[in-house]
């Protein structure tokens, strides 16, 4: 995460970020630190119960899919750019 801080608040589409609390790889912290630095006020974090580092192929894929589904429908049409 070199980069990461001094670039998050230039971000102003609205974001749909997830964490796994078994991640192995990425620590909680770093997905809560970019949510809550995140230029736009747009934003939502889902945590994964059921899934580890790769949660779109593991238990909670299902739910990704939704989630995300809803988060586009409710975006377009506000002109926000997804």
């Amino acid at each position: 995460m070199e980069i990461t801080p001094s670039i998050l608040p230039y971000i102003y589409c609205p974001v749909l970020g997830f964490k796994s609390v078994k991640d192995h790889v990425v620590l909680p912290e770093d997905t809560d630190y970019i949510i809550e630095n995140i230029g736009l006020k747009i934003k939502k974090m889902v945590v994964l119960q059921n899934s580890y580092h790769v949660a779109s192929m593991d238990n909670d894929k299902e739910q990704i899919v939704k989630d995300s589904y809803h988060c586009v429908q409710q975006h377009i049409g506000q002109g926000a750019v997804i």
